[in-house]
C-alpha cells in the first residue's frame, strides 16, 4: 500500500511502515507542513495514496466523504507517545492490508477499529 504520514504521526510510524514494506512519505518530507487540510486531501487524491492521520477534521464524512479519497486512516486515541500508536499501527497492519478497501475512512481507537465506507 502507499501512505502519505501527516506531520502530526511521529517519524517513528513512518519507519514502521517502511520496515513492514510499504511506500510511505510524509508531509515533512515534502515541504508541505501546515498545508491546510482541502490541500492535504487534494494531493493524498493526486498520489493515490492512504492518509496516516491524528487530525480528527479527517474523520467528518460530510468534509471528506468516504468514496472521494484513496483511503485515510485516523487515530484517535488518548496516548499519542510515539511507541503507543506503533503498537497500534502493528496490531492493525494486517487487518489493513487484508481488508482496508481504496476509499475508506477507518477509525483506529485503543479498542478496535470502526470503519466507513461509501
Amino acid at each position: 500500500m502507499r501512505f502519505k504520514v501527516d506531520e502530526n504521526m511521529s517519524t517513528e510510524v513512518t519507519e514502521c511502515l517502511h520496515e513492514a514494506g510499504h511506500d510511505a512519505l510524509t508531509i515533512v518530507e515534502q515541504g508541505m507542513a501546515g498545508v491546510d487540510d482541502d490541500r492535504l486531501a487534494e494531493v493524498v487524491q493526486g498520489e493515490e495514496r492512504v492518509l496516516v492521520t491524528l487530525d480528527l477534521d479527517f474523520a467528518d464524512i460530510r468534509r471528506f466523504q468516504p468514496g472521494h479519497h484513496p483511503g485515510v486512516v485516523v487515530f484517535r486515541v488518548g496516548q499519542r507517545h510515539p511507541e503507543r500508536l506503533v503498537e497500534l499501527l502493528r496490531r492493525l497492519l494486517p487487518e489493513l492490508l487484508l481488508e482496508f478497501q481504496p476509499d475508506e475512512l477507518w477509525i483506529v481507537k485503543e479498542r478496535g477499529v470502526r470503519r466507513r465506507r461509501t
